[in-house]
């Protein structure tokens, strides 16, 4: 449980970091391209050596990544931590009344999005 639960922390600080380095503005897709305010008009247009936005992604794509922006990644990081930590603080992996193991197969579903990580324990995998 404890590498469960270290694996989960440290792929969610990662998440976290990835985000706050990202331009954290609101990010929209349009026909024009994706568009955030955080980011000038020409290196929405193409590359500027970094950031690849406009013509060359599809319109799906576009709307996916804008739905993603940075200001959600960070929600979902806060949130996705309280849910662990409040799991492992209220110690409810071993309390008597929690018989089923729904804690660690909470802890578990929360890890399957990083089941392509090299530190992810095969164990953890869920189908059911």
């Amino acid at each position: 449980m404890v590498d469960l639960t270290a694996f989960l922390l440290e792929r969610i600080a990662e998440d976290e970091a990835v985000a706050r380095a990202a331009t954290v503005a609101p990010w929209t897709a349009d026909a024009g391209g994706i568009r955030s305010p955080g980011v000038p008009v020409a290196m929405q247009a193409g590359w500027d050596g970094t950031v690849l936005v406009g013509r060359l992604l599809l319109d799906r794509d576009g709307d996916h990544i804008a739905r993603h922006d940075p200001a959600r990644v960070l929600a979902e990081c806060e949130a996705l931590r309280r849910i662990v930590e409040d799991i492992v603080s209220n110690d409810y992996t071993t309390s008597p009344s929690v018989t089923d193991g729904l804690s660690v197969r909470v802890l578990e579903y929360l890890a399957q999005p990083y089941a392509a990580h090299p530190d992810f324990d095969p164990a953890w995998l869920r189908t059911s």
